[in-house]
Order: C-alpha cells, then structure tokens, then sequence
C-alpha cells in the first residue's frame, strides 16, 4: 500500500514535470520559428528591420529556455532513477515469506528479498544455513539455491532482488 502510494506521487510529479518540458519545448519551438521569421525579414529588404540588439535579446531567451529544459531533464531522470531505486528497495518491515513449492521437491521454498547488507548469495546462504542449524534443520547448498532459482547468475545480486530459497524438511 505505501509502495503504492509512494509510486502515485512519484509518477504524478513526473507527469507535472513532462507537462512542464512540453511547455518549455513549445516555447523554444515558438521562439525558433521567431528567429527564422526574423532572418527571413532581415534578408528581404524591409523597413521593418530587426536591430541586432533584438536579435541578441531573443537568442538569450532561446537559451534561458533551453537552459531551463536541460535542467528539468535532469530533475526528471534523477526521479527516474529515484522511483527504480524505490521500487526495488525491500518495504520496510518486509521480511521472508514462505511460499508452496514448486521448484524444490524436499519442502517449501521461501523467497528471500535481497538486503543491501547482503554481499553476495554466498553471504545469503551462509546466514540462512544459521538459520536453519539453530530450527534443528540440514542446511541448504549452493546446488540447491541454483536449482529452486534457474538462470540466477550469483554475480548479479542487488538489493530488492528476490531468490527462491529451498527449506528443507526435517530428518
């Protein structure tokens, strides 16, 4: 519920500030279409000339506009990058859930949320094994975890990343 709430706000902003570029991407279109009706009247001979001061005020608008777009593609992307990171941080309160299994014919499986604390699946299956010793449980192998999770790749452990852990049965 509050991942959802916090993903309505993110998104809402990002919809003000894309609102916000289109406006400032009109105005430099606008402002683009001035300067070439300007070239145009400055090479016809014209009694209604641009002086070369105005020309140099509408180039510094041009580029306060283009400023202002460069500045509000940042904002949105370091938001992008903000509702990823977000999404795939663990809720707070979250914790490991045991689920039917499907993969692992010795039991239940429980999907683990990797933490940021977690180094790598060694680490994960070394703290769980812990875990289990003190339940009275046999441990779990490296073998095991690869196989309740095909095409896991160990190397690519992040937080917010789920993985399919096996719980054995007791002996």
């Amino acid at each position: 519920m509050q991942l959802n709430s916090r993903l309505t706000g993110i998104e809402d902003t990002q919809n003000l500030l894309r609102q916000r570029q289109e406006k400032i991407t009109d105005s430099i279109r606008n402002l683009s279409k001035e300067v070439e009706d300007l070239k145009h009247a400055q090479s016809t001979v014209n009694t209604n000339a641009v002086t070369q001061e105005q020309l140099k005020e509408l180039v510094r608008k041009v580029q306060e506009i283009d400023d202002k777009r460069v500045e509000d593609n940042k904002l949105v992307t370091k938001m992008l990058r903000d509702l990823q990171h977000a999404l795939l941080a663990p809720l707070p309160g979250a914790t490991k859930t045991p689920t039917p299994a499907s993969a692992a014919s010795s039991g239940e499986i429980y999907e683990y949320t990797v933490k940021k604390s977690d180094t790598s699946l060694s680490k994960i299956i070394d703290d769980r094994n812990s875990e289990l010793k003190l339940a009275g449980l046999p441990t779990i192998t490296l073998a095991e975890v690869k196989a309740a999770n095909p095409g896991l790749d160990p190397n690519r452990i992040f937080a917010g990343k789920k993985i399919r852990l096996p719980q054995p049965v007791k002996k």
